[in-house]
C-alpha cells in the first residue's frame, strides 16, 4: 500500500546482519525528511516531507502540512486560525504565567531590527475593523488582579550607565502613522485620522464615566522644572493640539514654558 510502514525485502531467510540493518525496515515511496505517523490505530504511515516553510498541523485528526512559506500562502476560514494555543496556569506565585516567550539577540554592532512582527494587509473595502495587533486582557465575573492590570505593557529596559555619548532616543512607546503619499485625504470629520483612537465600550451604567481618567502617570517627583512641573501660574497658551472628544473636535492648550 502506497506510504504505509513495511519490512524490507531479505529473501526467503532473514540473516542477524539483515535483521539489525538500518534499512530493514523503510516506507513505500520513502524521502528524506518523511515522518512516520499512526494513520489508524494499527496502522503505520508515512507523511511525505513538505515545501521550505510549510508549517505542521492537524486536520482531521492527523498530521498535515499547511502551506507557510510566502511563495504558497494558505487560505482558512475566519474564526480557524491555523496556530491555536491554549494554556492554562494554577500559578499561586508572585511569578509570571508566560505560555509564550520569543527572545531575539542582537549581536552584530550597527544591526536592525530585533523585532516580532505582525503585518496584516489588505487591499479590499473592509467592515468595521482591521488591525495589525490585538492585545486582550479579559476578567471574568470572579476575576481580579490585587495589583496592576492592562491589556498591553511595553517596557524598555535601561542600563545602570550614562548613555548621552551613545546618541540615540530611548522611549517605552512608538507610534507611527505612515502616509500613503500626497493623494491621500482626510476631512477630520467623517474620515479622520491621527495617532491614538480611544472608545469606551460595554454597559454604559456611568460609572467610568464619572470615575475614569483619560491616563494615569505614577513614579514622578513634582517640582519646576520636572516632567511633572509644579512652577506654572495662570497663563495663556501659546499653541494647542486638536483632539476629538466623542465625535466633536477639541483642542488641548499647551505653553512655551512651565511659567
Amino acid at each position: 500500500m502506497t506510504n504505509e510502514f513495511v519490512h524490507k525485502t531479505v529473501g526467503d531467510e532473514q540473516s542477524q546482519a539483515e535483521w539489525e540493518a538500518l534499512g530493514t525496515h523503510i516506507f513505500n515511496n520513502q524521502s528524506t525528511g518523511d515522518i512516520l505517523y499512526a494513520s489508524s490505530a494499527t496502522q503505520l504511515s508515512r507523511l511525505a516531507i513538505a515545501s521550505t516553510g510549510n508549517i505542521l498541523s492537524i486536520i482531521s485528526g492527523i498530521p498535515a502540512w499547511v502551506g507557510g512559506s510566502s511563495g504558497s500562502p494558505t487560505s482558512y476560514t475566519a474564526g480557524t486560525p491555523l496556530i491555536q494555543i491554549y494554556a492554562t496556569s494554577s500559578n499561586a506565585t508572585s511569578t509570571n504565567a508566560e505560555p509564550f516567550y520569543l527572545k531575539s539577540v542582537m549581536t552584530g554592532a550597527g544591526g536592525y531590527g530585533g523585532r516580532a512582527r505582525f503585518h496584516a494587509y489588505t487591499n479590499v473595502a473592509l467592515g468595521s475593523n482591521f488591525m495589525g495587533l490585538k492585545s486582550q486582557a479579559e476578567f471574568g465575573s470572579a476575576g481580579s488582579c490585587a495589583g496592576l492590570a492592562t491589556a498591553l505593557c511595553a517596557e524598555l529596559n535601561m542600563p545602570n550607565t550614562d548613555i548621552t555619548s551613545k546618541g540615540g532616543h530611548y522611549y517605552a512607546l512608538e507610534l507611527e502613522y505612515v502616509s500613503g503619499g500626497s493623494s491621500l485625504v482626510t476631512n477630520g470629520t467623517g474620515c479622520q485620522a491621527g495617532f491614538i483612537y480611544m472608545n469606551q465600550s460595554g454597559d454604559d451604567d456611568g460609572d467610568f464615566d464619572d470615575n475614569g481618567f483619560l491616563f494615569k502617570l505614577d513614579g514622578l517627583t513634582a517640582g519646576n522644572t520636572h516632567l511633572w512641573s509644579t512652577g506654572a501660574s495662570a497663563a495663556s497658551g501659546d499653541a494647542t493640539l486638536k483632539i476629538s472628544i466623542g465625535g466633536t473636535t477639541k483642542y488641548l492648550l499647551v505653553a512655551d514654558d512651565a511659567s
